[in-house]
């Protein structure tokens, strides 16, 4: 395409058309290769397979006494008027030849293909070094004792070759003819497309060139209602550059009608439309109408500066009624803008303070210098931008009043500026924050109270799931022993007992690591550690070789698309154990035989988006609001034999937060549920320092 772009329009167009026959030309010898010539071919395979049958046919009613050689002596005298006939043999059950007459085929190369083989008979065909070689053989059961006999007759068509030949010359002929006749017709049509356009480019050079006389003298024509085409500064619908009644209508809306607004009223012709002489001018050529329009545009833009200055006049009356103060300075701080907002806001006039005062003269002393810094920094909006900077304002009469300022600076010429500052009175605002503070520090003391008590509360949670856990985890390697029989065999019940007490102890283990992750992070004791980690070797691979038990109960299918050797920075053990709940809550919650995938990738921008898919019923909008709430199970989790303590979701989203990156939820009812999860890369640097003097 850039290279069609870079040739002139002319060429462009005579190369496309060009191009265009050529195609429909290589398109029509595709035809004929992939469709005229194979039903050539088709239908002489269809007259051989009748001539078998008329083979068969006579071969069964031939005297039973007749000897090879006078059946195959008769056979070829009546084969020999047959069109392409070349050979005949006869060969007994074994393969000897018992007759043979005709062109030999040593010349032919490449393996036979068997086109057809129906009632005792088969049709090959092979390819040599000129038309096809087809065979014939017929296995045949002579009347009486005779013995069976094999009938090879092979047949070569001489026609199929000089046809191929005569299509494709036939076809090159039409084509370069038609080549050569589009390409004039080509070059015909587009000289009579550029002669506008080239007409529209002067018209555009005289436009730039502040020639606008000499583009209205370009056009000896102009539509009869210009003069009485004037609008209002704030009419909806105005007469644009180049809308002629004429000009402007279109068959857009026509050939599409979902563009039409319901309460949108199609255009109609001006009534002095039948006796202009711009339709009879212009006709119904697009490009000649787009040189007209230019036209009357730059018959328009002169209007458009009476119109621009009626809406001068009426911003500056939007100005004077502003009800806050709006003040302009220049650089070198002298007012020039003064409304009446200001006015009532400062105590001035106008006339005191336009290019009078200095804006200095408002602040008390140093703000100004102050703003002005603010101005010029990121802080309150960027560079050039002040939003929302709470300051003082001195009145004519010496009061001090606090104000919201937004301010803008405004670059003209060379390195002049000017700023344009907004002034909102906080006055009324201030003396209700008063009142909000001394509400304030009541409610702080009653958060001191509450946070004393949620400490309170999290020492316990610590001190109990921490005493649990040894007796728990002691009592689990018990079981553990007993259901892998180190004591001695167990009977059925015995074995279905232990089983059961390994799993509730397995969920209260679960509980009370999630419960001690609670209190770390309310503590905000979760420490990261990141460092530099293969993703499968040192996460991936662990999970799922921990929870490899569970996942064969369930005869699930795990697929894993992750790159062997991706390293990322993070911290090993918190992300083991966001995919330990991950894959977890796929293996719990997920459908029995079916499957989960993960994968991880880097995204555009450089992120490590990992995903964690598994096949199921799904979840619907409302469930996904909820997932990651603390305490929280979906009313589907209630409903299974899995019992759960509602944060391990919480956890997960928290971990991934301390990193960094973002966990969200994609599913649709019965399309499963998709965890994502996106982890920017890690700061070398910043990892080294966390990870210093701590091991893993």
């Amino acid at each position: 395409m850039e290279f069609l772009e870079r040739l002139k329009f002319k060429t462009t167009i005579s190369v496309v058309s060009l191009t265009m026959i050529f195609s429909v030309a290589l398109a029509a010898w595709v035809g004929i290769r992939m469709s005229i010539l194979p039903a050539i071919e088709e239908q002489a395979e269809d007259q051989l397979q009748a001539l078998g049958e008329n083979l068969q046919r006579w071969m069964q009613t031939a005297p039973s006494r007749a000897k090879p050689e006078e059946l195959g002596a008769r056979l070829y005298e009546q084969l020999s008027f047959y069109p392409g006939f070349r050979s005949l043999r006869l060969e007994d059950a074994q393969g000897k030849t018992l007759f043979f007459s005709g062109e030999s085929q040593a010349e032919l190369s490449g393996r036979a293909e068997v086109r057809r083989r129906v009632n005792g008979m088969e049709l090959t065909r092979s390819k040599g070094k000129g038309d096809p070689w087809y065979e014939l053989v017929l296995q045949t059961i002579r009347p009486g004792p005779a013995a069976p006999m094999v009938v090879r007759t092979g047949f070569q068509y001489p026609i199929l070759k000089p046809l191929r030949e005569r299509l494709l010359q036939t076809l090159l002929l039409i084509t370069a003819l038609i080549l050569t006749v589009g390409y004039f017709i080509s070059r015909w049509f587009t000289a009579r497309i550029t002669r506008p356009v080239q007409r529209l480019l002067e018209m555009t050079q005289l436009l730039a060139q502040g020639r606008m006389q000499d583009v209205l003298k370009s056009v000896d024509v102009s539509p009869l209602c210009r003069p009485a085409s004037t609008g209002g500064t704030w009419d909806r619908e105005v007469p644009t550059p180049g809308m002629c009644p004429y000009l402007s209508q279109s068959d857009v809306q026509n050939l599409f009608p979902w563009r039409r607004g319901p309460e949108k009223v199609q255009p109609t012709a001006h009534p002095l439309c039948s006796q202009c002489h711009v339709p009879a001018k212009v006709g119904e050529n697009e490009l000649i109408q787009l040189l007209y329009s230019f036209h009357f545009m730059a018959n328009e833009i002169r209007s458009y500066q009476e119109r621009l200055k009626k809406r001068y006049e009426f911003e500056e009356r939007l100005l004077a009624a502003c009800p806050d103060g709006i003040v302009a300075n220049d650089s070198t701080g002298r007012v020039i803008l003064f409304n009446s907002g200001a006015e009532r806001l400062l105590g001035y006039k106008a006339a005191e303070a336009l290019y009078r005062l200095n804006v200095r003269d408002f602040y008390p002393q140093g703000e100004a210098s102050a703003i002005k810094k603010a101005l010029q920094s990121d802080e309150y909006g960027g560079p050039g931008v002040l939003v929302n900077y709470n300051t003082t304002v001195r009145t004519k009469d010496g009061r001090m009043l606090p104000v919201r300022l937004s301010a803008t600076m405004l670059a003209e010429e060379g390195d002049s500026y000017s700023v344009v500052g907004f002034f909102h009175d906080l006055s009324e605002l201030k003396a209700h924050m008063d009142a909000l503070v001394q509400t304030n520090e009541n409610l702080n003391a009653a958060n001191r109270q509450l946070e004393r008590l949620n400490r309170y509360y999290l020492e316990m949670l610590s001190f109990v799931t921490h005493e649990l856990k040894s007796p728990i985890a002691n009592g689990y390697m018990s079981a553990n022993a007993l259901r892998q029989e180190i004591f001695g065999p167990l009977t059925d019940d015995q074995k279905r007992m232990v089983e059961a007490i390994c799993n509730n102890l397995d969920q209260s283990m679960e509980m009370i690591r999630h419960y001690l992750d609670l209190s770390r992070i309310e503590k905000d004791e979760l420490p990261v550690r990141p460092r530099k980690v293969n993703l499968f070797n040192q996460v991936i691979a662990p999970v799922l070789s921990a929870m490899d038990p569970s996942i064969q109960e369930k005869g699930l299918r795990v697929e894993v698309d992750v790159p062997k050797n991706l390293v990322w920075t993070l911290d090993p053990e918190l992300f083991r154990g966001v995919m330990t709940n991950l894959v977890g809550n796929a293996v719990k919650y997920g459908e029995a035989q079916g499957r989960i995938l993960l994968n991880a990738v880097v995204t555009s921008k450089g992120r490590l988006r990992l995903k964690v898919w598994n096949s199921g019923p799904g979840l619907s909008e409302e469930e996904q609001t909820r997932l990651f709430r603390k305490f929280q199970r979906l009313p589907s989790a209630r409903r299974s034999a899995t019992r759960g303590t509602g944060l391990g979701l919480f956890i997960t989203k928290t971990v991934v937060e301390r990193h960094g990156g973002s966990i969200w939820v994609e599913s649709a009812p019965g399309k499963g549920v998709a965890f994502l999860l996106e982890v920017p890369p890690g700061l070398e640097a910043q990892a080294e320092s966390l990870s210093e003097g701590e091991g893993e």
